[in-house]
């Protein structure tokens, strides 16, 4: 499958490298045809990817907070706020105590390995 952003006759002419190819993967394809743009969309980093999403969590968490007590109320709204709190330090803990048994699993998926057997 070849992709034709130019004439047909440089795509003729070799010009124009294959999808999947060997040499040229679709991402470098992409990425070539960004360069004679003005706005350049791939520019998110692991460090911004990282700030997004943890702004992105942190402000639903602070939108959903009036919501959820409209809803249940001071009382109870209170009572589930502590308890989802305490829920998440016991499993932040237990997932520490695992890690520091087993400091060679780097990601879930290498705990998932580990602890179901194939």
């Amino acid at each position: 499958m070849t992709v034709k952003s130019k004439t047909d006759a440089d795509a003729d002419a070799g010009t124009e490298p294959e999808l999947g190819s060997e040499s040229n993967d679709e991402f470098a394809l992409l990425r070539g045809r960004e360069e004679e743009h003005d706005i350049k969309f791939r520019t998110l980093t692991w460090c911004k990817a990282t700030l997004l999403l943890f702004a992105e969590y942190v402000y639903l968490a602070i939108l959903a907070l009036p919501w959820s007590f409209s809803v249940l109320g001071w009382g109870i709204g209170l009572l589930v706020q502590i308890g989802i709190g305490l829920i998440t330090s016991h499993t932040s803990y237990i997932l520490w105590k695992y890690m520091m048994r087993h400091p060679h699993a780097r990601n879930v998926a290498e705990i998932v390995c580990e602890l179901v057997p194939s």
